[in-house]
C-alpha cells in the first residue's frame, strides 16, 4: 500500500513538473530509479545514523 502512495506521489509530481521544468523531471526519474532499485534509505535508517553519528 505504501508503494502504491509513494508511486502516485512521484507521478504527480513528475506530471506537474514535466512541462515546465525539465531539470525536476530527470531528478524524479533518478529517484524512482532508486526506489526501483533498492538504493534509498527508509526515515528510520536516517534517524537511526543521524542519531549515532551525533553521539
Amino acid at each position: 500500500m505504501t508503494n502504491d502512495i509513494l508511486k502516485d506521489q512521484v507521478f504527480e509530481a513528475e506530471e506537474e513538473a514535466m512541462e515546465n521544468e525539465p531539470d525536476v523531471v530527470a531528478e524524479v526519474s533518478d529517484a524512482r530509479h532508486a526506489y526501483e532499485t533498492g538504493d534509498y534509505q527508509t526515515i528510520e535508517e536516517y534517524r537511526t545514523r543521524r542519531s549515532q553519528s551525533a553521539s
